[in-house]
């Protein structure tokens, strides 16, 4: 629902068994499976989608790893308040 709350307080949450409250800082950066239907299987995501919480600066790296075939990739994702760019 878009809704900010300040930190350092407690706060109450009450949802219906439909709905997921999610809470991040400003600047987090969460990489999602980009499926319609994502599922419970564990592989790499045909795609991806990234929530970003504006307000602050943020940094991910996301780590891809071939269930241990070789080195691990990282790509590195970035989001620049100042400039409203997010890079990967």
């Amino acid at each position: 629902s878009d809704v900010a709350y300040d930190g350092d307080r407690r706060v109450a949450l009450h949802r219906d068994l439909r709905t997921l409250p999610v809470l991040a800082r400003a600047g987090a950066l969460v990489p999602l499976d980009g499926a319609e239907v994502p599922g419970n299987e564990p592989v790499n995501p045909e795609h991806l989608e990234v929530l970003m919480v504006v307000g602050a600066d943020g940094a991910f790296d996301l780590l891809e790893d071939d269930a241990g075939v070789g080195e691990p990739t990282a790509t590195p994702l970035r989001w620049e308040q100042a400039a409203g760019r997010f890079t990967a």
